[in-house]
């Protein structure tokens, strides 16, 4: 007999074999997709947070170009990052027929024309000041960079002031962004800025801080208007099996117990649609918190109903993808809390079904497209003809690659 033709039942057995491990494959991703019903965020929502910063800008590189604005190729990079009118006002038509509310946290160098143009689409705004670094570390801080925060921080406070006073669609304002938190300011320092402002706005004036900062230094709910709290579960370890809305809530009631004669507004609360996914631990036990498009849009649509119902004031951070976060601040995930992609997309439907899993055919077909050299150069290794040996052999291998595509788009990581 020909050589040839001894040749095709083994091909052919191979062919049969690898045909049946990519159903397989195929098969089993499929598995994992699921559709939910998340309760409808109805428009408008409450509010956003907004950064004026489009896809192809960076906040960081922004500031750190002022700092030295006299060298030409400082220039050049203010240029290209600093806000535009003409991105502001196509983000505000964006904004205005999804939203009720704007939350904005610079009122300069671009910033302070976002209450004016957002009048225009008849958004309403919650105006803030950045606050810069008052900490003189050891070693890092120098006294020229602390002279040249408390300047930046004085033009914060003073367009803050303005922009109160001449924008009458502004109903708030924020001085300074987690300031306490990260340690830059004493809340000595941050009180006589809070006071400052409220001498001269006739609107009500706060500070906005995750929830346990509110609640270690009391003194600062007792000098503000309102409680702007932060209550961002994917940031916290303690989120497990009882989920972020139980979170949300427990944050809710704390606050409510110690200040029970403040008005409590959320000035941010949110979700990432990408980077790592985190495990964390409570009262219910361990549970994997994904970042993903699906399970944004499922926290988010639980939240805002819940907030709805609670009649809570609410800001969903963010409006729009911002990637220089990913490269400068917060990992990964930085980059991806908006509601909107970079490119103003909507992400993810506010009402109806929500596919969880969507992707599944892109893993199966990286998974197949993976395990087939590997299959192929073990057939040719071992000379394994029998198709049941063939099978298994490839069935393993997928797992496995499988397993680690898994692993590393879904299983937890950190940056």
């Amino acid at each position: 007999m020909p050589v040839a033709d001894t040749q095709h039942p083994w091909r052919r057995a191979t062919l049969a074999a690898f045909s049946i491990v990519t159903a397989t494959v195929f098969l089993g991703w499929w598995a994992l997709e699921d559709t939910i019903w998340p309760p409808a965020m109805e428009d408008p929502v409450h509010g956003v947070t907004y950064v004026p910063y489009g896809e192809n800008q960076d906040a960081v590189a922004f500031d750190g170009a002022r700092a030295f604005d006299a060298r030409a190729s400082a220039k050049v990079v203010l240029a290209r990052n600093a806000p535009r009118k003409e991105q502001i006002e196509t983000d505000m038509r964006t904004l205005a027929a999804k939203v009720r509310y704007v939350r904005t946290y610079s009122a300069c160098d671009g910033a302070e024309d976002v209450p004016r143009i957002a009048n225009q689409y008849g958004l309403r705004v919650v105006a803030g000041a950045r606050i810069y670094d008052h900490a003189m570390v050891p070693g890092l801080g120098t006294r020229a960079w602390l002279d040249f925060n408390e300047r930046q921080t004085g033009r914060e406070i003073a367009g803050l002031i303005r922009i109160a006073n001449d924008n009458p669609n502004v109903e708030r304002v924020l001085v300074g962004n987690e300031r306490l938190l990260y340690g830059e300011i004493s809340p000595r320092r941050l009180l006589d800025y809070i006071r400052q402002v409220k001498k001269n706005v006739k609107v009500p004036v706060s500070t906005a801080e995750p929830w346990h900062i509110w609640l270690e230094y009391p003194e600062l709910a007792r000098e503000v208007d309102f409680i702007a709290v932060h209550i961002l579960p994917y940031w916290d370890a303690s989120v497990g099996k009882n989920g972020p809305i139980a979170y949300l809530k427990t944050r809710i009631a704390e606050l409510r117990a110690v200040f029970p004669n403040k008005t409590i507004v959320i000035a941010e609360f949110g979700w990432p649609s990408g980077g790592p996914n985190r495990v964390g631990w409570d009262a219910g036990g361990s549970a994997l918190n994904i970042a993903s498009h699906s399970e944004q849009a499922r926290i988010v649509r639980e939240a805002v109903a819940w907030l709805r119902e609670q009649k809570i004031d609410h800001f969903i951070a963010e409006a729009f993808d911002q990637p220089w976060r990913s490269r400068d601040l917060e990992g990964t995930a930085g980059g991806y809390w908006g509601l909107w992609d970079a490119d103003r997309q909507l992400k993810f439907a506010w009402t109806g079904p929500v596919t969880v899993f969507g992707t599944w055919w892109k893993l199966a077909l990286g998974t197949v497209m993976l395990t087939l050299p590997v299959f192929a150069i073990f057939m040719w290794v071992t000379d394994c003809r029998r198709f049941v040996d063939q099978l298994v052999v490839g069935l393993v291998l997928a797992l496995a690659v499988a397993g680690m595509i898994f692993t590393a788009c879904v299983g937890p990581s950190w940056d």
